[in-house]
C-alpha cells in the first residue's frame, strides 16, 4: 500500500491534514499521541508534517536507508563536502584552462590554428565561469 500523498498540513487545532482529510493512526489523531503537553504535541505535529513534505518523491526504501548514512543531515553534509570538492576541482581546471588558452593564443601568431580549436575551448571556459 502507498502512503498518503503530500502535502500535509497542520490545521488551526494542531491536527495533521492530508489531501485525504485528517490523518489518524490506529484511531488516534497523530498530533495528540505524545502525552498531555500541548506544545510538545504541536511541535511533534509540525515535525511530522515537515518531514513528510521534505521527503516528497522518495521511496520508503530510500527513507529507511538514510539513518544508516547519518540521517538526512549526515547525508546532506556528505553531499555538501562532495559538492565543495567538485567546485574546487572545477576552479582548478578552469584556471589551468584559461592559462593554457592564453599561452596558446600568444604563440599562435605564427601558426594557423582553426577556430574549431579555440571556439569550443572558450565556450567551455565561459560555461565554467557561468558567463553564458
Amino acid at each position: 500500500m502507498e502512503h498518503t500523498k503530500e502535502p500535509w498540513q497542520i490545521d488551526q487545532h494542531g491536527n495533521i491534514q492530508t489531501p485525504d482529510g485528517q490523518l489518524y493512526l490506529g484511531g488516534v489523531r497523530t498530533a495528540m499521541t505524545a502525552g498531555s503537553d500541548n506544545d510538545r504535541q504541536k511541535a511533534n505535529a509540525r515535525r511530522i508534517v515537515a518531514c513528510v513534505n521534505a521527503c516528497k518523491g522518495m521511496t520508503i526504501e530510500q527513507l529507511e536507508w538514510l539513518p544508516r548514512k547519518g540521517g538526512v543531515v549526515g547525508h546532506y553534509d556528505m553531499l555538501e563536502t562532495r559538492w565543495l570538492s567538485s567546485c574546487k576541482q572545477r576552479d582548478d581546471l578552469l584556471a589551468t584552462s584559461i592559462a593554457l588558452l592564453e599561452y596558446m593564443q600568444k604563440i599562435e601568431s605564427g601558426i594557423d590554428v582553426p577556430d574549431e580549436i579555440f571556439c569550443p575551448w572558450e565556450e567551455a571556459i565561459s560555461k565554467a565561469e557561468c558567463r553564458e
